[in-house]
Parts: C-alpha cells; sequence; structure tokens
C-alpha cells in the first residue's frame, strides 16, 4: 500500500493547500488503483488522519455523465438538469462556504455526449466555466489514452486540471495488496481462498494477464471467486474453473498439470484440415508455444496469412484451432472484410462519435482470448490495412472512447484468394518452370504495402485438394451434418464405410471448388436417407450411425445404443475387519474343501481311473481331460495359499507384505434406485456423451478417497480366487470345458486400431491372472479361449466400451462373444474411457486409472456376473 498511500498523500496535500478548487485529473493504467486512492483519501478525510475536522463535511458525488442526458429529448434540457447539479454542488448547503466535489471515471464522455445534429454543445463546455473560475473541484479518473483524447479533443478543458500520475506499483507491492485485500474479501464473503488459489492466480497474470497492471488484473478475478464461493473454499481448481469462465479457454491449455501427449496436437490439427500440412504444422507451434507459455506478450500469439484458391480449408483451419483452444467454433471472431471496403470503414471497427463502440474493439475488448479471422483480407480499404499494422506489430489499439484493446492473447488468421487465378492459368497453360508458391508470394507483395506484409509471422500458401483428400474431408462433411438437431439431440456416433467414402468422394470431387461441392452432393445423398430412418427412431436414444454402399447407393444404417444396468447395491462381498480375518480365511478354506470332495465324487462317478492317462507335451490328453486336471491343480495351489495366510493369521509374530491397495473409486454417476427415473437416464446420457461430463468424472476420480485398504484388497482378491472357481466348478461338473473367441474390434471403420490392441492386452493380463489358457490373435481381434463356465465368466463384459482421446468424438470398441451382430447386448454401453488417464465402468459406478491391474480388473468383471449365480459361488456364509 505504500505506493498508493504517497501518492494519496501528495493528492491531498496539494489539494488543501492549492488556492481555489483547482481541477485534478488522476491519471494511470486500468487496474492500478485509482479507485481505490479515492477511497484511501476520503476515508482519511473522515477519520481525521490529516488534521481535525472543521465546519461541514465536505462530500465527493460521483457523477455518470450518461446519465445526466438520460430521457432527455428536447434542446437544453439536459444543460438545465447539468447546471441544477452543479449548483447544488457548488452550494450544498444554505449558507455554505465550501463547496461539495464531483468525481468523473468516464472523462471521454464528457466531451462527446451532449452533441447531436441540433447542438455541438457537450457536458464539458458547460463544466469548464466553473472549473475556470475554481467555483467547484473536479477530479476525474482516466487512463493515459484516455487522456490523451481528452487533450487532443478538447485542450482548453484538459488544460485545466492538474495531472497525477499513478504507476504501476512493484511486484513486491503488489503482492502485499493482493494478501491484504483478500483478508477483506474472505472476511466480507465468509469465504476462504487459500495461497494455492493466489499462487493460481499471480500464475494466469504472470502469463495470460501481464499487458493488466497488477495489482487490478488479479484482484478483479478474486473477487468474482470470493462472490462466487461465499461460505466455501476457493482453491486452485476453483480459480482455474473460473479464468476459463473468462477467457473461454479449454482448461488443458493453461492447466500446467494437463500434460499433452506426444502428436495428439498434429494428429488432431491435421485431422480436421485435410491436405493442409504447412498449415497444420503452423497451427501446431502455435498451440504448442501457448502451452508452453512461450508467447510474446509483446504481440497478438500469432499472425497468419492464409493464399490459396476457394474451397481448399483457409477458413476451416481458422474454425479447427478455435475449436481446439475455445472448445467451439462458435467461439471464431469472424469479420468478412468485403464489409470494409469503403473509406469509413475504420471507424466502424473502432467506432466514432456517434457509434462509439467500435465492432472490432468492442468484440475484443468483450472477448480477449480467441481466434480472429479477417476473411479476404485483400477486399479491405487501405485505410483498414493501415489500422491493423498497429496490432500486428503491438498487439493494441485504441478505440474512439480512449480504451486500449489488447490484442495479445489473440491468434490472427486473414485469408485471401490473391494469386489463386494467376496460379491456375499457368498451372493450366504454361510449362511448369517456377513453383506455385512464387505464383502466390509475387501476388501478395503487388497487393499489400511491404509494411503489412513484414508484420505478419507466417504467410502460408492452401494447395489445391486432390482425390485423396477428398476422402477426409467427406468424412469431415459428413460430421458436420451430424451437429444438426436431429442428431444432436439423439448424441450420435458416426461410422462410413470405406466403400461409402470413395463413393461419395469420387462424386462430390471439383479441383476448382473444393470442398464446398462436396458439402453439396453429402446434402443431397445422405439428408433424406437419414430422416426417413431417423422418424421412427426415440428422440432421447444415443445411435450408432452407419452409412453403408448398398447397389451403388448410399444407405444409412440407425443403431440404438443402451446403457448397461448398474449392479444392485449388496454386490460386494462382505467383507470382515482385520480382527476375523483367521476365521475369514477358514471360511474360505472350508469351500475349498468341499470343492475337494465335488471333485473326488465327481471322479469316482466317472471312473476316470479306469482308463490310462497318458501325456503329451507335458499337458494330460486323455483320462478326465487336460481342462480338468488344469482346473483340480489350480485349486490344489488355492488352498495352499490360503492355508499359509490362514496360519499367519494364527501367529502374531507372522509379518507378510501388504498388498497393493486397488485404485478404483466410486465416482457416483447415479444413484442406483433412480435409475429406471426418465430424468435420471436423461442426466447420465448427456454426461456421458459431453466433455464436461467426462471432465467431471475425471475430477470425481481424482479428488476421490479410495474404499479399499491394503488389507481389504487382500481379503477381496482372495474371496474372488476362490468365488470364480466355485463358479468354474460348475462347468466342470457340467461336463464339459466351453470353447469360445472373446472379440475385439472397432464399430467406427478405420479407427480404435490402438484401443483394440489396448483391450486386447487388458483381457489377455486378465486370462493370465485367472490362470486361463488362452491364445491372442491381435491381427483378427480374438482372443480364443478353452476353460470351464466361459460365458458366465465374461457375459457381461460383452459390449461397447467407449473411448474419449482428446477432442475426437468417441471410439465405440465392442467385445463380444461370436459376432457381435448376434449377441443381444452387443449395443450397450459398459465402460467408458477418458483418453489415457481414466476408465469408468458403469455398471459399478467404479473410475480407475486406465492401466488397470489384473487384481481392479477381476473385481469388475465379478460384478458383470448375474445376481444368481454371484449368490449361488459365494464362498462364505451369510452370518459371516
Amino acid at each position: 500500500m505504500q505506493c498508493q498511500t504517497n501518492i494519496g498523500n501528495k493528492s491531498w496535500e496539494f489539494n488543501a493547500s492549492a488556492l481555489g478548487n483547482t481541477p485534478i485529473a488522476l491519471i494511470g493504467p486500468e487496474g492500478v488503483g485509482k479507485h481505490t486512492m479515492i477511497h484511501e483519501v476520503i476515508w482519511r478525510y473522515e477519520s481525521g488522519y490529516y488534521e481535525p475536522k472543521k465546519g461541514r463535511t465536505q462530500r465527493i458525488w460521483q457523477i455518470d455523465p450518461t446519465r445526466i442526458i438520460s430521457g432527455m429529448s428536447i434542446v437544453g434540457m439536459w444543460q438545465k438538469r447539468f447546471e441544477s447539479i452543479i449548483s447544488y454542488v457548488q452550494h450544498p448547503a444554505e449558507g455554505s462556504k465550501t463547496s461539495d466535489k464531483i468525481l468523473i471515471d468516464n472523462p471521454v464522455a464528457l466531451l462527446r455526449i451532449g452533441k447531436s445534429a441540433q447542438n455541438n454543445m457537450s457536458l464539458s463546455d458547460v463544466l469548464r466555466p466553473y472549473l475556470e473560475k475554481r467555483q467547484i473541484q473536479a477530479i476525474i479518473l482516466a487512463t493515459p489514452e484516455e487522456w490523451k483524447v481528452v487533450q487532443e479533443k478538447g485542450r482548453r478543458f484538459a488544460g485545466l486540471f492538474q495531472a497525477v500520475r499513478l504507476n504501476e506499483p512493484s511486484m513486491e507491492t503488489a503482492i502485499r495488496i493482493i494478501l491484504k485485500n483478500r483478508r477483506l474479501l474472505e472476511r466480507e464473503n465468509n469465504t476462504s481462498i487459500t495461497i494455492q488459489a493466489v499462487q493460481q492466480l499471480l500464475a494466469i497474470q504472470r502469463n495470460y494477464l501481464k499487458n493488466k497492471p497488477l495489482p487490478g488484473s488479479v484482484m478483479k478475478l478474486m473477487r468474482q471467486l470470493a462472490v462466487k464461493y461465499r461460505y466455501r473454499s476457493a482453491n486452485a481448481p476453483e480459480v482455474r474453473e473460473e479464468f476459463k469462465a473468462f477467457s473461454g479457454l479449454e482448461e488443458r491449455i493453461f492447466d500446467s498439470s494437463r500434460q499433452f501427449q506426444e502428436g495428439e496436437v498434429r494428429d488432431h490439427i491435421a485431422q480436421e484440415l485435410v491436405g493442409q500440412a504447412k498449415a497444420a504444422d503452423a497451427l501446431t507451434n502455435v498451440i504448442h508455444i501457448i502451452k508452453a507459455k512461450l508467447a510474446d506478450k509483446s504481440k497478438p500469439l500469432a499472425s497468419f496469412l492464409f493464399i490459396g484458391p476457394t474451397g481448399v480449408g483457409k477458413t476451416q483451419a481458422a474454425k479447427v484451432v478455435c475449436k481446439y483452444l475455445m472448445g467451439d467454433e462458435k467461439h471464431l471472431m469472424r469479420f468478412d472484410m468485403n464489409e470494409y471496403i469503403d473509406a469509413g470503414a475504420v471507424q466502424r471497427l473502432i467506432g466514432d462519435d456517434f457509434n462509439p463502440e467500435g465492432q472490432l474493439t468492442g468484440t475484443v475488448r468483450y472477448r480477449p482470448f480467441g481466434i480472429l479471422l479477417l476473411d479476404e483480407i485483400e477486399k479491405a480499404h487501405p485505410l483498414v490495412h493501415d489500422l491493423l499494422l498497429q496490432v500486428l506489430d503491438d498487439g493494441r489499439l485504441t478505440d474512439s472512447l480512449g480504451r486500449t484493446v489488447d490484442f495479445t492473447n489473440t491468434i490472427i488468421i486473414m485469408t485471401s484468394n490473391v494469386g489463386a487465378q494467376q496460379a491456375n492459368v499457368r498451372l493450366g497453360y504454361q510449362p511448369d518452370t517456377e513453383d506455385e508458391g512464387a505464383v502466390y508470394r509475387r501476388a501478395v507483395e503487388n497487393e499489400f504495402r511491404p509494411e503489412f506484409v513484414n508484420r505478419i509471422d507466417q504467410i502460408i500458401i492452401f494447395n489445391p485438394l486432390e482425390l485423396s483428400h477428398i476422402l477426409g474431408i467427406a468424412r469431415l462433411q459428413i460430421k458436420e451434418l451430424l451437429q444438426r438437431d436431429g442428431f444432436v439431440r439423439r448424441t450420435t456416433i458416426l461410422n462410413i464405410s470405406k466403400e461409402a467414402l470413395e463413393w461419395v468422394a469420387k462424386r462430390g470431387f471439383d479441383s476448382r471448388m473444393g470442398g464446398r461441392a462436396l458439402k453439396r452432393q453429402i446434402e443431397r445423398d445422405l439428408t433424406s436417407l437419414s430422416a426417413e430412418q431417423l422418424i421412427s427412431t426415440q428422440i432421447d436414444t444415443p445411435i450408432l450411425f452407419d452409412v453403408l454402399l448398398q447397389d451403388e447407393q448410399l444407405t444409412p444404417k440407425i443403431r440404438p445404443l443402451q446403457f448397461v444396468q448398474p449392479v444392485e447395491d449388496d454386490w460386494l462381498p462382505a467383507l470382515p475387519d482385520e480382527t476375523r480375518g483367521r476365521r475369514f480365511y477358514n471360511q474360505l478354506l472350508n469351500a475349498l474343501e468341499k470343492i475337494r470332495r465335488q471333485l473326488e465324487a465327481y471322479e469316482e462317478k466317472m471312473e476316470a481311473h479306469a482308463d490310462p492317462l497318458v501325456f503329451a507335451d507335458g499337458k494330460a490328453s486323455s483320462g478326465m481331460g487336460w481342462e480338468y486336471y488344469h482346473f483340480k491343480g489350480r485349486v490344489e495351489e488355492t488352498r495352499e495359499a490360503l492355508n499359509n495366510i490362514s496360519l499367519g493369521f494364527r501367529d502374531r509374530n507372522y509379518k507378510y507384505g501388504p498388498a497393493i491397495p486397488l485404485r478404483l473409486k466410486p465416482v457416483s454417476l447415479v444413484p442406483r434406485k433412480d435409475w429406471s427415473a426418465k430424468g435420471i437416464r436423461e442426466n447420465i446420457k448427456d454426461r456421458l456423451f459431453q466433455q464436461e461430463g467426462i471432465r467431471e468424472i475425471r475430477e470425481a476420480y481424482q479428488f476421490g478417497t479410495a474404499p479399499f485398504d491394503s488389507i481389504k484388497t487382500e481379503f477381496i482378491g482372495n474371496y474372488l480366487e476362490v468365488a470364480f472357481l466355485q463358479l468354474q466348478l460348475r462347468g466342470v461338473l457340467a461336463g464339459k470345458p466351453q470353447k469360445g473367441s472373446l472379440r475385439i474390434g472397432s464399430y467406427i471403420t478405420g479407427m480404435g486400431h490402438w484401443e483394440t490392441g489396448f483391450l486386447l492386452d487388458k483381457y489377455s493380463e486378465l486370462l493370465q491372472l485367472l490362470d486361463i489358457p488362452h491364445k491372442v490373435n491381435k491381427n483378427l481381434g480374438l482372443i480364443d479361449i478353452e476353460t470351464f463356465s466361459l460365458h458366465d465368466l465374461f457375459s457381461g463384459e460383452v459390449g461397447i466400451h467407449l473411448f474419449y482421446l482428446g477432442q475426437r468424438s468417441p471410439i465405440p470398441i465392442h467385445v463380444s462373444l461370436g459376432s457381435p451382430e448376434k449377441d443381444k447386448n452387443a449395443y450397450r454401453i459398459v465402460r467408458i474411457y477418458d483418453g489415457r488417464d481414466t476408465l469408468t465402468d458403469l455398471r459399478t459406478g467404479f473410475s480407475n486409472a486406465v492401466n488397470i491391474a489384473g487384481s481392479e480388473f477381476k473385481l469388475l468383471l465379478y460384478a458383470g456376473i448375474g445376481k444368481e449365480i454371484r449368490d449361488a459361488v459365494n464362498p462364505l456364509p451369510a452370518n459371516l
């Protein structure tokens, strides 16, 4: 506060000792503390800090110039109102010798408001005579830019004021101010703002609000936090959420704890921007620089000029990067330069006396973060190009009211097709003696002034599209079709076959019109056919939308998706506490002993000893069969292991290594008892198909508490071992092992290779832990299995596993026992995967790290077994 205190003393001493009512102009950047200093001076005056008050208390009246002319429709009315206000301030009480003071924090309005076609007088003209005669004192608050406008538009008026400069405090002083105000805000709002939250605020200011002076830039967000989290605590995550709402940036962009996977950004940009590798590389580099916080804050984040023929993706590139940074292409700030071809375009962009809120400056002032697209920049008037020089060079622009608009958090993309016609003619009729880029570069140099071109970071030439590119664009255009309300309300996942994609691409390919011709073709081919099936599908059902080619005609196929039913509340085994561990293990051993007796009785019944047992390659190939003896061996191994643990519980001196706790955590997706309610079903569908819902689940897992400690993990692991043996015993006693294949594959043509391989690996690890013989064929997406009770074990796994990776649409991977088309549960959603971070089991409501261990996977496998079977194979008595 020292900086503010010194200036407060200076301004007050000057005011007290000055001859007459000297007008004061308090000048400083926005957020530096001008209002705070006024409040401090008033408090000191009221509290007698300077000297005891004598006589009548002087007051300061804050006046908004715009309110003075509000409702005034006749010439002369507002002048009378303003004269009355001044007269009252000049003589606030009968017989008073001292006047009150007025405070105005919008000084430019004094010179502008009041003028009209019939009247050239402004508020400053009415106020000036009183200031010249020192009859009242006026205090105005202005930024340096506003003060410059005041001096330019009313030099005589500005010359009346004594200027007091207020500079930005040092970092140390600013932090002390912030911490002091933090305590005040905590008391006023009964909240707690942690030191981690303050650190996060300072980090955000340092990287994204550097051009906004301290402490105001931090205090603005802190006040919003204090009000929003009244009666609660605000920590670093709450700060990031508030900054996301303020800036519109996706949290993964500015959150240092969220890392990008290698190649993630490049892959996404290239997938959405087909056939333009140079543009994809350039946009990827910009996003990496923003993420790494290496951007130059004295200029825009980046500036590009995209040139090339029509329909090749120049505007699409801006939409792609906007969607990646802001979450939705609707946040794109787009200006069509065809509308700014006249000399008055500059006034429309930055504002004038009659329309002070400029179209460009107003848009960026309210949305300082984002992508600014200037389409067909060559069409704009040369004065507009001159206006952009300051934006491209300094990242700032001053509007008609003297307000500085910050462009340093924007990416400026300009598009143009200059040179496209010359390039097309040269390619068609001249030998290829120079590259196409030279034609475009020469056209740019001829069209724009050198100082304008020199301020652009990169000029990128967009290539004409080829037939091979059209395949990727066709897929994107069909995805755009799915953004229409009829699809969006149903949560649609698109799958287009390779044959259909090629057919659409060939019919819609036009090298001159690019992607626009393809869009029209898709509109004709798919819209009406899709409508026929959608009108017969329930509107609240998510769908898998297949586009196939049959008889040289596109054929849409719609398959409704369902959600797996949540398991009952008491599905987890009833585990004892540690003090009853010995009894628990004795119960498990008793269950294993019963299995042994049943096996012995089964052998006697089958009279297996009558035939000789033959071994081939170390495996039994006759008698009861190798599968039987393999199972019997597992029973004995489990019995021996549990017996050793049971003995340890009898011996107080027995030491054994603790089990690694299960990482499964409940995320409370829905209350199970209310699952049947339609509102609950709608809520879960919305959350599972939106990035906000996936983020909510991720945060619930990150900050949730694991219910399984080391001893519970050990108990449940051993319980499951015996329960699975009980389950497989049913198959043993039935006489024959089951053979089958676990089929895993993507429902989306050409996608899901990593996801399929991931699931194959995880199921293989699970089978190995269960000691079930199997063979993996990754090329075919198969795991061949031969064991007892195969379908009882794995029927709960049948369905769709939804994978979310980055900003892509979810990829559904099917898991089936046989053909997915014939399985009745083929289209139920079992689990969702949040990139490579977490997985969430919809049946149990448990989330886990995506690299799930076999011991954790066993519990999810157990939950998928039917309740009747789970009750039948429970190795523990009901009264444990």
